[in-house]
């Protein structure tokens, strides 16, 4: 599907099974074409857990407990979860959550923000937003 199939192969997104010829694909061009994107402008070199250190640093922020209203209802925002690593070069852990439903709706994204996390292009599904946030390695 990308042209980085090494990279995604572990990940919920790089196990889905593909079919260009089919119109009820979750996965769309747009999300093979951001996924390329994404590697090349992060220097993704493969996919990696999130060190407990950052992890920690986000729980002692509150973001375990981040939900937010999406269509009158809660949602946990927590959704879609992957991290990649950029390698020794620059050590960064990349970090993206793909919410469903929360394209547009602003006090999501204030949620994100929040906790460092920017909005990205789509990389999971049409009707999930991506956040993305960089971390240092050390």
């Amino acid at each position: 599907m990308t042209n980085y199939p090494k990279i995604f192969k572990d990940c919920p997104w790089g196990r889905i099974q593909y079919d260009c010829d089919a119109s009820n694909n979750i996965i769309k061009e747009e999300q093979i074409n951001n996924r390329n994107e994404f590697v090349e402008e992060f220097s993704i070199v493969r996919q990696k857990v999130l060190p407990e250190k950052h992890l920690k640093k986000l729980q002692k922020q509150g973001w375990r407990h981040a939900e937010g209203h999406i269509d009158g209802e809660m949602c946990c925002l927590l959704d879609h979860i992957e991290c990649y690593y950029t390698g020794v070069k620059t050590k960064k852990h990349v970090l993206i959550y793909s919410p469903y439903r929360a394209r547009g709706d602003t006090s999501v994204v204030e949620t994100f923000n929040k906790y460092g996390f920017n909005e990205y292009k789509p990389l999971y599904a049409d009707n999930a937003t991506t956040f993305v946030r960089v971390f240092d390695a050390n």
